[in-house]
């Protein structure tokens, strides 16, 4: 029996029946928590795709990188910019002045049901200092740091994330914004809902304008064909964000992992994570509050049994008590993970997790290459004497060391070993200039009448040896790694 099916057994002897849960049977389940499911999760930290799915909104949303993900982030981003600043080019026209405000849901309703004319909120005069503009004009100016943060694991940050210090941002979202859970993706999550606010509003004064376009022009599609394709790029970027992140068995995975990491960080003495790229203080001071999503105090019901068939009530006080909603979503999660948790790891998720993790990764078998977590696309069985030299490189760079003669078959003297440096600097730099392989080149360095050495801490350097788990040329799919080799 492994820690996974432990966990789930011993849940099911201490459920709570109908009418069951008090302050006793809230302290069995966190103390099942604590002892069960920590260190199910402690287990599931060794798993690089448990730590990929956690990660996920930190390296690839958040990051200043090139990846994928965060290129449709920014992408959003500047449509939304390029989108208000056509709407706000509209409104300085006389004939959509008038449209350039602020409405909220409550508003549409009532004009929807009493029109126009219905009784409105009395709002004071602006102050001469006050920004009038509304929310689509500011964001012309992009107000927003960024749409993502990564703080938001592992507890919500739940605001806007905004530069300007004008608080009608905050306000307005802050009756927008639905009720966000915290447990799960917390980054995904703010991120579409920083998302739908930004659109919200846009779209609010975007469809009214739309309205009187359709009314007023005779070629609304010519005459006004960068207002309609703003938007229908706009659409299409958010789009793809979506089916990016929320699409298929990724963000399910996803929002379990973060959840187990979440009962990790709340409920272990002293949780550490220094694969999770978050300072310790932050997560350690967040525990407390994760703590509250798991218990909480609560009104209680007690009863009395008169007969049989019916109890009474006798009585009501506030008590602490573990929040079942929550309790079933680490029941879900753990569920949803059982498969991650018990597959072996193959021999691709090692070297992904390995490139994510350091600058230079050297697979022994297949031979593999990889800088900046890109594969350098060189067929190493045809350079043999350079792919020796590059492997002890690699092995003596993680033990902060260099190598000499003595090291590679062939080589009798320091000549010797110059020319087998060159070679491989040729090799490396025989692709396009500023390339991964013509980067790892440049490091690549060798003392006078001595050592050749890699310019690399030690940490920036894993050599993989993967055979134990039958890694060779016919088991490794080379094309996992988007390589192609010359």
């Amino acid at each position: 029996m492994d820690r996974l099916e432990l966990a789930q057994r011993k849940y099911q002897q201490i459920a709570p029946g109908p009418l069951e849960l008090d302050e006793e049977k809230s302290d069995e389940i966190e103390a099942w928590l604590r002892k069960y499911v920590v260190p199910l999760v402690s287990d599931l930290q060794r798993n690089p795709a448990f730590r990929r799915y956690v990660k996920f909104g930190v390296e690839r949303l958040a990051a200043e990188t090139d990846v994928p993900e965060r290129q449709q982030v920014v992408a959003v981003s500047n449509a939304l910019v390029a989108c208000a600043s056509e709407v706000a080019r509209l409104g300085d026209r006389d004939e959509f002045r008038d449209l350039m405000r602020d409405r909220d849901l409550l508003q549409e309703l009532n004009e929807r049901k009493y029109g126009t004319s219905s009784l409105q909120e009395v709002t004071e005069e602006p102050k001469a200092e006050e920004d009038t503009r509304c929310i689509a004009e500011k964001m012309v100016e992009q107000p927003w740091f960024d749409l993502v943060m990564s703080l938001d694991f592992p507890y919500l940050e739940d605001h806007l994330f905004v530069a300007s210090d004008d608080s009608s941002f905050d306000d307005a979202f802050t009756k927008f914004r639905p009720n966000i859970p915290v447990l799960g993706d917390g980054i995904t999550r703010m991120l579409f809902a920083r998302i739908d606010f930004w659109v919200h509003h846009l779209k609010g004064v975007w469809n009214q304008m739309l309205v009187r376009i359709m009314k007023t022009s005779d070629d609304p599609h010519g005459e006004y064909e960068p207002f309609f394709m703003t938007m229908i790029h706009l659409d299409k970027c958010v789009e793809n964000l979506k089916a990016t992140c929320l699409s298929g068995d990724d963000g399910r995975m996803r929002d379990a992992c973060c959840t187990l990491m979440q009962v990790y960080i709340a409920y272990h003495p002293r949780p550490e994570l220094p694969w999770l790229v978050l300072r310790e203080d932050i997560y350690q001071a967040k525990a407390g509050i994760l703590g509250l999503e798991f218990r909480r105090l609560f009104e209680l019901i007690e009863y009395n049994q008169v007969d049989a068939r019916t109890i009474q009530e006798s009585g009501r006080r506030q008590a602490s008590i573990v929040v079942m909603d929550a309790i079933q979503q680490v029941l879900a999660a753990i569920d949803d993970v059982a498969e991650l948790y018990r597959r072996e790891l193959s021999p691709e998720e090692i070297i992904n997790e390995a490139r994510t993790q350091h600058r230079l990764v050297v697979v022994t078998k297949p031979r593999l290459v990889f800088w900046d977590a890109v594969e350098l696309g060189i067929n190493w069985n045809r350079k043999s004497a350079s792919w020796e030299m590059l492997l002890h490189l690699a092995a003596h760079a993680e033990q902060l060391d260099g190598i000499d003669q003595y090291d590679l078959s062939g080589v009798m003297d320091n000549r010797a070993l110059s020319v087998r440096k060159f070679n491989l600097c040729k090799h490396l730099r025989n692709a396009e200039v500023g390339s991964p392989a013509a980067q790892l080149a440049a490091h690549l360095e060798k003392v006078p009448r001595g050592e050749c050495y890699i310019d690399l801490q030690p940490s920036e350097v894993k050599v993989l040896d993967l055979e134990r788990l039958g890694a060779d040329e016919w088991t490794v799919d080379r094309n996992e790694f988007s390589s192609i080799q010359n």
